[in-house]
């Protein structure tokens, strides 16, 4: 069951008189921010809400979204309450030690060492760190036929949870979306001869390692990739054509639009499409806009597809830029809220991409209109670059039988800093930025700092484990709950600060 947020008057209810045990069973239904909320009431309520059943909900809830790196058993069993609380802190705020303010060095909490298979990698955008896909290469000796092989690994035992190969199919992309004790994982693949691509949509098993399918696309002449799921719906775009497909696979349905933005993302029940554009923008449309659109998967094709710019967005929301009228980049990230139910924080960065011979200019019209241009860091080619970082919390409103605080969907602007730096990869929800310390990645050192930060506070440099002379990271992570994922060739390593 979702959270919900409580909301009751005190015309209504007198929470001071409702038992202890049925206060905690209230909360266990609530999100963080409630909870904390209602700690600052009274004595009484600070009481139910730091008692260790409230916190373990809280946790088990975060966990069950894997938007917290532990295993149930030492949530459970092992954990104090202040403890509980403290993996929460890590989550909302990023590790304590890693804070601009923090009279200690970044300080190693825990480190997992998972062996890899030999010629095998990782990629993709890290959630968190309690399950990791990882892509083995496969050969036959007999005809030569590869391809190769999907595995997720549980981090906390290094086990094989579920494994898939399809022998001479390559597989581009994955993406998996956890529910607890199970996950729907999506699969893009293709042999090396054949211009078709296939998807295939599949549910496991976390706990037995079994798959059962729930849909499979085949003979896409259009390549897909930027994997998204929500609930029951799944989306990609496509390499030609600027389209995006998206489809329920609970009732064999599909809708291809036709648009211009980059990087969709799904969340619950909604669809948002970034653009470019002279005014670089977002918008959001409900899945309920599209009731008359949806055709059966048999009929799946990209000839006619449906154009979004026709269609009003349930809501528009316009990006913080640099106000520079030159070529720009548009890159954003969507993060589910640990902190407010049916929430997410959305994040975006415009960076405007100038010749130096135009900076003169542009620095004369800024100084005419009052609006001093940010700090320039160089970009190559002899050009300069600036770039506009804007935070935003995306409220869906509330959901039949789940009251929430809105009726609408609506954006909050949190923050906007204007900086130089190019960010190596992707940030938590907590606001931190990673990138490596030294030119090139053999630098055995990377650098976080918080991106609201810059120009202000010296980044953090952070020694990678110096157990492994011979052999550097190839990639490394950021997740989303706060943990650093360094990838070798022979293993990966998950470290979590304090």
């Amino acid at each position: 069951m979702r959270p919900f947020v409580l909301k009751l008057s005190i015309a209504e209810m007198s929470l001071d008189h409702l038992n202890a045990d049925v206060l905690c069973l209230i909360l266990a239904l609530t999100d963080v921010y409630t909870i904390l909320s209602l700690s600052r009431v009274n004595k009484y309520l600070l009481s139910i809400s730091s008692s260790r059943p409230v916190w373990v909900s809280v946790v088990l809830d975060l966990s069950s979204r894997h938007l917290i790196d532990l295993p149930l058993d030492i949530i459970v069993e092992n954990l104090s309450t202040e403890e509980l609380k403290d993996e929460v802190k890590r989550v909302v705020m990023g590790p304590r030690t890693w804070s601009p303010t923090s009279l200690e060095p970044p300080t190693l909490l825990r480190r997992k060492v998972i062996p890899m298979q030999k010629r095998g990698f990782t990629d993709g955008c890290f959630r968190s760190t309690a399950y990791i896909i990882t892509y083995v290469e496969q050969s036959t000796s007999d005809d030569g036929a590869g391809g190769n092989m999907i595995q997720l690994l549980e981090t906390h035992t290094g086990r094989i949870v579920w494994s898939w190969s399809r022998l001479g199919h390559i597989v581009f992309e994955v993406q998996c979306e956890f529910r607890g004790r199970s996950a729907v994982a999506a699969l893009v693949f293709s042999t090396p001869d054949s211009q078709e691509s296939h998807i295939l949509i599949l549910e496991l098993d976390l706990k037995t390692g079994d798959s059962r399918e729930l849909l499979a696309i085949d003979g896409l002449l259009n390549i897909p990739f930027g994997l998204r799921i929500s609930g029951d719906y799944f989306a990609c775009e496509t390499v030609h054509d600027n389209c995006v497909l998206l489809v329920n696979w609970s009732i064999s349905q599909f809708i291809v639009f036709r648009t211009a933005s980059c990087r969709m993302e799904l969340c619950l029940g909604h669809l948002l499409l970034p653009h470019r554009g002279r005014h670089p923008h977002v918008r959001l449309y409900s899945f309920g806009l599209f009731d008359s659109l949806w055709a059966p998967i048999s009929q799946l094709g990209f000839d006619s597809p449906t154009s979004l710019f026709e269609s009003p967005p349930s809501l528009t929301l316009e990006l913080a830029s640099n106000n520079v009228p030159h070529h720009f980049q548009l890159s954003t990230n969507l993060f589910e809220s640990p902190i407010h139910a049916d929430t997410y924080d959305f994040i975006s960065e415009v960076t405007s991409i100038m010749p130096r011979r135009t900076v003169l200019l542009t620095r004369l019209f800024s100084w005419f209109r009052s609006t001093p241009l940010p700090p320039l860091a160089t970009y190559g080619s002899g050009k300069l670059k600036v770039t506009t970082r804007a935070q935003y919390r995306l409220t869906l409103g509330s959901l039949p039988g789940q009251p929430g605080t809105s009726k609408l969907p609506h954006f909050t602007v949190q923050s906007v800093v204007r900086h130089c730096r190019s960010v190596r990869r992707c940030t938590s929800r907590a606001g931190y930025g990673l990138w490596y310390g030294g030119t090139v990645p053999s630098i055995k050192e990377f650098v976080v700092q918080r991106l609201d930060s810059f120009d202000r506070v010296k980044p953090l440099k952070i020694p990678l484990p110096d157990d492994s002379p011979d052999e550097v990271p190839y990639d490394m992570w950021l997740t989303h709950s706060g943990a650093v994922l360094a990838m070798y060739r022979s293993k990966i390593v998950v470290s979590h600060y304090l």
